[in-house]
């Protein structure tokens, strides 16, 4: 991302090459692409999450917030599942179980600052006073 520009490099950061000029946002604070996909979610400062089926040509909203959406985090096993931190309306997180197409709000009052996929099952999320588990993608962390 460069502004509202989405770029792309099919050369390992050699060249580049600007991909679309209207993606929605200006001010992007997190991109992730589910594998073996043409899928990628954009998480931004004060709009909510984008989301392109086609490589970055095209951008949809897909969440909208008047807050920061920090992180995303996909399950690179190909599951579809996605997690996303949210910075407004009290915090918390999001979850998506099919490529980002639709978002709910589990019913956990968390201010997670990063969450980490770590295998089909594990979920790790934190917070300022410790590391959360979430086991085969249930709506509840305990405190590792």
């Amino acid at each position: 991302m460069s502004n509202s520009n989405f770029i792309r490099s099919t050369d390992f950061g050699t060249t580049w090459t600007t991909i679309s000029t209207s993606v929605g946002t200006s001010t992007p604070c997190d991109i992730e692409v589910f594998p073996d996909t043409s899928i990628i979610l954009l998480g931004d400062n004060g709009t909510g999450i984008f989301r392109s089926t086609d490589y970055g040509l095209t951008w949809t909203s897909v969440f909208n917030t008047s807050g920061e959406i920090p992180t995303i985090a996909v399950d690179l096993s190909g599951s579809g599942i996605a997690w996303a931190t949210k910075w407004s309306g009290g915090g918390g997180f999001l979850k998506s179980t099919n490529f980002g197409q639709s978002w709910t709000s589990p019913p956990l009052v968390l201010v997670i600052t990063r969450f980490y996929i770590a295998d089909t099952s594990t979920v790790f999320a934190a917070q300022g006073d410790g590391l959360y588990t979430n086991y085969f993608h249930l709506h509840s962390f305990r405190l590792s």
